[in-house]
């Protein structure tokens, strides 16, 4: 027996190392000719699987028609993460690179619209490119409220960051490697003295050409120049084409539109560059690699679907989206055509390393490599069944042997079962405890413990779509009342402490009422459904049941806070709709917080009228935003003493159609909560800028343009550098420019912006308060401020002939202002007898309907010229 043992023991050795012999020829194999690797289809890229997210349906939008690789390749890309997944994905396309007209948005915006009031409400959008997402966050309160938001294909950087601020919206800025496609080039090619980037006007062109531009003063040995199609015809692109030589590297950028306005394909454009091109052609994109472009360090479309899938998957297991931070694309390699290097007999030495080559002919191990490895792999498994067979009857000889010597190991096998089938059944358990654990992630929000939003939306469905809604239900929208100051001033450890004991309160009034249903809908919101009450009350009831709960004192790590709530109530009626229910919450908490908060509101018509009718104003005002339809108009004021023209003030009007003479207070409030007052304060900064370098032109006596500012221009971070630039970029003076701001906007501006105001004052620009006296009114604050000018409000002159004390507040403040070299003007004079007594108060300047309404540019300039 124990020969035979030895004997199979000898064959089971051979036959294992003619095993591990075959396993490192195969090893041997897999490497030989891969240097350098070709591109093959990409994998799929995500590492975990999340296959319990229940059906979701997600909107792609791109600005691109299906005839642009770059649409297919990131569909491919978000197609691979989704896989095998529950998620559904409709695509949608402008086409804006071929149409960008008003008629082609219009027409796709009608057809989405229709489609998304017939189809249930989509769980998350994915837009691609600068025109995808600005039509997206033009129509997101319309057609997307609520829904997440992720972008890709960026190239506004400043655009996407900006709004990426909105806590639904995230996504990834594609910033192309333009550095280094150059470097590379100049490198290919050591006779190159001069870089010429083929662009054309298109967005996405022009974004590229500043990114271009700003890589030329990090490059001294290269000169920079531009060939643009939008200042020529096909047949003239092609003759310049022509002209270029050894001495240029030829940058692609973006040829879809010439000066005729004649549109044409990737393909096409691509076409007429390589049929006319003697030199390398460069390009920092993927598509086009392989049909004449030499290649460069490129930016994978796959990759950035891939990359927004893996986030709205986030999103789906429970991820907050305003937790997502909007992130820079790096997935870039080089790639270069292999054939195209033969071409121009490129130094193949010169390519980096790590590239992709295109079109490289394999070696003959790479061609047979897969059926040789396939070879050996069989013949490497059937040595190791070999082996195991040798093994197995050794085993058995033994097992005989042993069952001879003793029955012990029968009984020891027997334990041993026993042990396995534990620890079987506790593997079980552990799958169990697994499972719930997963289903938790999806439905339960993790910290409060209450339902999810996803969760809410599926019991909402249930319940309305119940065949009997039994007594009086609600869905109650709550938001807790300046809940932000909390996280700014404690930080977030402590906001998420005070709501994990808010939700474990809510937790518990749920526990005991069974027509309570409560979900956390995300930061500081609540979502509830109050069931099966027979009467209004009782629904009233609950509601301050609840504000009552929340009013309690929270105390957390020696902090106490007392916390209020504001709520909208939605009663569900026959054929209501979930999203329609959410919606009118909403909008009926929207009205509790214009109420001032800690209050509750029932939702009704008149609620949803006032809140379209406001929609419809701030679009119309995104509108004229994009469409340029703003004005400015320019009131004169004047010297006290010799009634002569010294300055104007710059006035935006906008005159829409649809909305009427709209006042410039109600424009700029919306503005401001529409964040669009940065863009909207340049324009007029710009503009006015302008206009004082075009009306002081050769004027002896120079006028100074005065510029209202917000609360919200003077504290963004950049103001000051932006209106420098400006200027500078205009090549106007600082001094002839007067930067207004009311007194409530400097004197809150004390601790945090008066370095700002000081800089602007050094810089040359003068300072002044508008709208004196109807604010904080302090003269302890005349010290402090950097000030020029102080502008005396209207309110105190309206009643002037007939009011004292208005007189005598006019001529103290004046004589205060003139002791401390601050000089005075009084606005809103309209009649003689108020410029009589205005004049003996010692004022220097004036302004009002008494001399001149707000002009057009052309008006005002006529009326200065007149006094000549």
């Amino acid at each position: 027996m124990k020969k035979s043992i030895k004997k199979y023991n000898q064959a089971a050795k051979i036959v294992l190392y003619l095993a591990i012999f075959l396993f490192f020829l195969v090893i041997l194999f897999s490497h030989v000719g891969n240097k350098r690797h070709t591109l093959d289809t990409p994998q799929n890229t995500k590492e975990t699987s999340i296959q319990n997210i229940s059906k979701k349906t997600v909107l792609y939008i791109s600005s691109y028609s299906p005839s642009f690789k770059t649409f297919f390749q990131q569909v491919e890309g978000i197609q691979s993460q989704f896989e095998d997944l529950n998620i559904i994905l409709d695509i949608e396309y402008m086409d804006t690179k071929r149409f960008y007209t008003d008629e082609n948005i219009t027409n796709f915006y009608n057809s989405l619209s229709y489609k998304i009031k017939n189809l249930s409400p989509y769980d998350a959008i994915i837009v691609a490119d600068d025109n995808a997402l600005n039509f997206v966050m033009k129509y997101k309160r319309e057609l997307f409220n609520k829904i997440p938001i992720i972008f890709i294909g960026i190239n506004n950087i400043e655009n996407a960051m900006m709004l990426s601020e909105d806590p639904y919206v995230t996504g990834i800025v594609e910033v192309p490697s333009i550095a280094e496609t150059i470097e590379i080039a100049a490198k290919l090619n050591n006779k190159a003295t001069n870089v010429v980037a083929i662009v054309d006007n298109t967005n996405s062109g022009q974004a590229d050409l500043v990114a271009y531009y700003a890589q030329e003063e990090n490059m001294p040995n290269l000169t920079f120049k531009e060939m643009n199609l939008s200042n020529l015809d096909y047949n003239e692109f092609a003759s310049a084409l022509q002209q270029l030589d050894e001495q240029d590297i030829v940058l692609l950028l973006s040829a879809y539109s010439d000066k005729t306005k004649k549109t044409i394909t990737f393909d096409e454009g691509l076409s007429l560059v390589v049929d006319n091109c003697s030199q390398p052609i460069y390009h920092p994109y993927y598509h086009g690699l392989g049909y004449g472009i030499l290649g460069g360090k490129v930016i994978s479309h796959y990759e950035e679907g891939s990359r927004a899938a893996a986030i709205v998957i986030d999103i789906f297991s429970g991820k907050d989206v305003s937790q997502i931070k909007c992130e820079v694309d790096d997935s870039k390699e080089y790639i270069f055509d292999y054939n195209i290097i033969n071409k121009y007999a490129i130094n193949e030495e010169l390519i980096p390393e790590e590239a992709v080559l295109l079109n490289k002919p394999q070696s003959i191990f790479q061609i047979y490599r897969n059926y040789v490895l396939s070879a050996i792999g069989i013949l490497t498994v059937q040595l190791l069944i070999i082996f195991f067979l040798i093994h197995s009857i050794k085993e058995k000889n033994e097992v005989e042997r042993d069952l001879l010597e003793s029955n012990q190991s029968v009984m020891e096998m027997n334990k041993e079962l026993k042990n396995a089938n534990t620890a079987l059944n506790e593997n079980y358990e552990q799958i169990r405890v697994k499972n719930k654990q997963i289903k938790e992630l999806v439905y339960i929000d993790s910290l409060t413990g209450l339902n999810n939003r996803f969760s809410m939306f599926e019991i909402i469905d249930q319940v309305i779509n119940c065949e009997i809604i039994e007594g009086t239900m609600a869905v109650l929208f709550l938001d807790l009342d300046n809940f932000k100051n909390i996280n700014d001033t404690h930080g977030h450890d402590i906001g998420d402490q005070v709501l994990e004991v808010i939700g474990k309160k809510l937790k518990q009034l749920q526990d005991i009422d069974d027509n309570i249903e409560i979900g956390r809908f995300g930061g500081d919101e609540f979502l509830f459904i109050i069931k099966n009450n027979n009467q209004m009350q009782q629904i009233i009831d609950c509601v301050e049941k609840i504000q009552n709960l929340i009013r309690e004192p929270i105390v957390t790590e020696n902090e106490k806070f007392c916390i209020t709530s504001s709520m909208g109530i939605a009663l569900i009626a026959k054929d209501d709709n979930r999203k329609e229910l959410i919606k009118k919450a909403d909008l009926a908490l929207y009205r509790a917080k214009k109420l001032g908060k800690n209050t509750y509101v029932f939702y009704n018509n008149t609620i949803g009228i006032a809140l379209n009718e406001k929609i419809n104003l701030q679009k119309a005002i995104v509108e004229a935003t994009f469409n340029k339809e703003f004005v400015m108009y320019y009131q004169p004021y004047v010297d006290a003493k010799t009634h002569k023209v010294v300055g104007v003030e710059a006035l935006i009007r906008w005159f829409s159609k649809e909305h009427a003479n709209i006042s410039p207070f109600k424009l700029i409030k919306n503005a401001e909560e529409m964040g669009l007052i940065i863009k909207i304060g340049q324009w007029v900064i710009e503009t006015a800028c302008n206009f004082a370098k075009k009306i002081n032109q050769n004027r002896e006596n120079k006028l100074t343009v005065s510029i209202n500012i917000s609360a919200i221009q003077l504290m963004d971070n950049g103001f000051c550098e932006k209106i420098t630039r400006t200027i500078e970029e205009i090549g106007v003076s600082p001094e002839y420019i007067c930067l207004e701001m009311t007194e409530t906007i400097l004197i809150e501006s004390i601790e945090n912006g008066i370095n700002v105001i000081e800089q602007l004052k050094h810089y040359g620009f003068k300072i002044a308060i508008d709208d004196f006296g109807t604010g904080y009114s302090s003269l302890k604050y005349f010290e402090k401020l950097p000030i020029n000018v102080i502008k005396i409000d209207k309110s105190f002159v309206d009643n002037i002939e007939t009011s004292e004390y208005d007189g005598n507040f006019i001529d103290f403040i004046a004589n205060i202002a003139h002791f401390i070299n601050i000089k005075v003007t009084v606005e809103g004079v309209e009649r003689q007898k108020q410029l009589q007594i205005v004049e003996e108060k010692g004022c220097d300047t004036i302004q009002g309907y008494v001399f001149s309404k707000p002009l057009s540019e052309n008006e005002v300039i006529e009326f200065i010229n007149g006094q000549i």
